[in-house]
């Protein structure tokens, strides 16, 4: 009997560590794949999560759900911290602290502020970053689902030449993370 597989396009979350890259949507299903660097994964988090490919050195390849990465960090932080959903209008200041202004007219006060807010960010404009712009390479990424356990090799497989990457890892018995990416030829560029 063929093995009933569904496929889910979903983003991911590629977060490294030795350069604090981090961008997050919120999903109770997506898996994130997580390259870490010489920074240690805290230990309420490394212990839900399975470890799929450490080459040398210091490096270690994890896949996490999304919903086990965002519990994991609330319950480190004091109740009330974390704001979801939460759409900023604009950000002014006021001595050392941030007042943010959101759209349904609340303002925060804070010390810290992480924006993930993604490509027109509000963050990004005050802070006077450059806007987004066409890199050239395009991506499609998803997870096929298998119904039964499978054994999978614990190994994150990658493939790559002439402009194109392709590549999967397990994130558990049950779940594949794969992707394709490819850079577009000059004349396809608008």
């Amino acid at each position: 009997m063929a093995e009933k597989i569904s496929i889910s396009f979903k983003r991911y979350l590629l977060l490294d560590l030795s350069v604090a890259t981090l961008t997050m949507t919120h999903d109770d299903h997506t898996h994130v794949a997580w390259i870490l660097g010489s920074p240690q994964l805290h230990s309420s988090l490394k212990s839900k999560v399975n470890l799929i490919w450490r080459p040398s050195g210091n490096r270690e390849t994890r896949c996490v759900k999304r919903k086990v990465l965002l519990e994991t960090l609330a319950e480190e932080l004091p109740q009330g911290t974390i704001r979801f959903c939460s759409k900023v209008s604009s950000i002014a200041e006021d001595g050392y602290l941030k007042l943010v202004h959101l759209a349904d007219g609340s303002i925060v006060k804070t010390k810290a502020l992480i924006g993930c807010d993604g490509v027109n960010s509000v963050i990004a404009k005050w802070l006077g970053l450059a806007d987004p712009n066409l890199s050239g390479r395009s991506a499609i990424r998803g997870m096929a689902m298998y119904d039964n356990p499978c054994n999978f090799p614990t190994k994150f497989l990658q493939f790559f030449g002439n402009g194109f990457r392709s590549g999967f890892l397990p994130c558990d018995g049950h779940i594949i993370y794969w992707f394709f990416t490819f850079t577009s030829p000059p004349h396809c560029k608008p």
